[in-house]
């Protein structure tokens, strides 16, 4: 299996937490590693060749994998846990969906 390095913000109490509750829940189900090949040469992400499962692709994405009913992270870290970690993130959605970029600005300042 594999556990790629946490970004710096992470909280590493967390990370190891969540690393042992995992390890943890597999042991007591007996469950199989999935193992899938890597993905060959011109085959596509996504194709007919590529077995893997994906990983959100933003962080509004993950936050509502997270928050689903019934999802690993409530099994394993707990209904109360997930519903207060999970409603900072969705905080941080709104509050960056919120925000004017410099890009933004810099693309649309001659409208104003």
């Amino acid at each position: 299996f594999e556990i790629r390095v946490a970004g710096a913000d992470a909280n590493p109490y967390l990370v190891l937490a969540t690393i042992l509750g995992l390890g943890y829940r597999g042991i007591e189900r007996k469950s199989d590693i999935a193992a899938f090949p890597p993905l060959g040469k011109g085959e596509d992400v996504g194709g007919a060749g590529d077995k893997g499962e994906r990983l959100a692709k933003s962080l509004r994405e993950a936050t509502e994998r997270m928050m689903r009913r019934g999802s690993v992270a409530r099994e394993v870290l707990g209904e109360d846990f997930v519903e207060h970690f999970g409603g900072t993130r969705e905080h941080e959605c709104r509050v960056w969906e919120e925000a004017v970029t410099d890009w933004e600005v810099k693309r649309y300042i001659e409208m104003v």
